[in-house]
């Protein structure tokens, strides 16, 4: 996620991307007064899931929108974790021993995290204007001035006195056109790791994820 942030006031807010990021980010925005903006290139909501899980803080910062409830009716919740290499258990986690009103992993397919909260986001009268990419931006200090591509092959300019949030995954428009970026630091080291996994037992839980 990338940010431009001119001298002025959060009148204006545009949001680039329209998965679970902007869409989260629109959402805690609207939850704070403000009414902002939503463009994506694609025209539907994409059926590839590259997260299933919803974390436990996740589960917590939504609980005020009442998107929680909403997750909690739809996912299924993952009390533990095993990690497996050729028959021999490496790991055990077991997440029902942590100290959280939400001791769990909620798991439910991409697609279905991005509806739901474009469904609240509709309620309280945010749209998705799909369709609509972002083909130009240039940040000043007074204002950010961007170009947009809509699917009839018109353009729109814009210039935001506001914000603008960048969204749109790691193939970001921001890559080409490389201006200048605000980043936000985050205080933690983090690290990715990989292992050979399978789980311990195998059972029919009334909701099946397919990931195509």
């Amino acid at each position: 996620m990338y940010f431009y942030k001119s001298i002025y006031p959060l009148k204006d807010i545009l949001i680039v991307g329209a998965g679970s990021t902007g869409l989260s980010s629109a959402l805690f925005l609207s939850e704070a007064g403000y009414k902002p903006r939503i463009i994506e290139k694609r025209g539907t909501i994409s059926s590839i899931t590259k997260a299933l899980g919803v974390n436990p803080n996740t589960l917590q910062l939504l609980e005020p929108s009442g998107i929680t409830k909403r997750f909690l009716q739809n996912g299924y919740v993952l009390n533990c974790f095993n990690f497996w290499h050729y028959g021999k258990l490496l790991y055990r986690n077991d997440l029902s021993k942590v100290k959280h009103a939400y001791p769990f992993m909620l798991v439910q397919p991409q697609c279905d995290t991005e509806n739901i909260i474009e469904e609240a986001l509709l309620e309280r009268n945010i749209s998705v204007e799909r369709n609509t990419e972002l083909i130009s931006i240039e940040s000043q200090d007074t204002v950010t001035k961007l170009s947009l591509r809509k699917n009839a092959g018109t353009t729109e300019d814009l210039n935001i006195k506001g914000l603008v949030i960048g969204a749109d995954g790691n193939k970001s428009k921001n890559d080409e056109l490389n201006p200048e970026i605000v980043y936000a630091d985050y205080p933690r080291e983090c690290c990715r790791k990989s292992a050979d996994a399978k789980p311990q037992h195998h059972e029919t839980r009334g909701k099946h994820l397919r990931h195509n």
